[in-house]
């Protein structure tokens, strides 16, 4: 998000993958009524996208094996509901700032984005084991 940021300020950045972003955020709002997986494809084409904005192809490469573990994570916060609208507008948030070319804020919030998404997924799985756990 931040080179993707640093992008946008000095205009290098590719403007059919801002426009690209745009369509995203729009996609993502409709989605909320959408299916299930339509809500997912929806996130990791926003996360790909800015990937892609960021100028280093490099860093989808690298994250491509991991999203068998990305897309879990996603599936576990989608899966309640009222996650949906608060994941939405924290994309919004990432890439107003990427829009602004404020790095520092765009780095900081999808730093924000990914704990916040870490922490509801540990805390879903503990609650499942749990739940394991107590079944007879």
């Amino acid at each position: 998000a931040g080179l993707a940021a640093q992008n946008v300020r000095d205009g290098v950045a590719v403007q059919a993958e801002l426009a690209g972003l745009e369509r995203l955020i729009v996609a993502q709002t409709e989605a909320v009524s959408g299916n299930f997986q339509g809500k997912v494809d929806a996130d990791v084409a926003f996360h790909v996208g800015i990937y892609r904005l960021s100028g280093n192809p490099t860093i989808e490469e690298m994250a491509r094996p991991q999203w068998v573990h990305f897309r879990r994570t996603m599936q576990v916060v989608l899966a309640e509901p009222s996650a949906h609208s608060p994941v939405w507008r924290q994309h919004q948030e990432i890439y107003q700032a990427i829009l602004a070319g404020d790095a520092d804020l765009a780095e900081r919030l999808a730093f924000n984005h990914a704990e916040s998404a870490a922490a509801k997924t540990a805390a879903r799985l503990r609650l499942e084991e749990i739940s394991k756990e107590s079944k007879p």
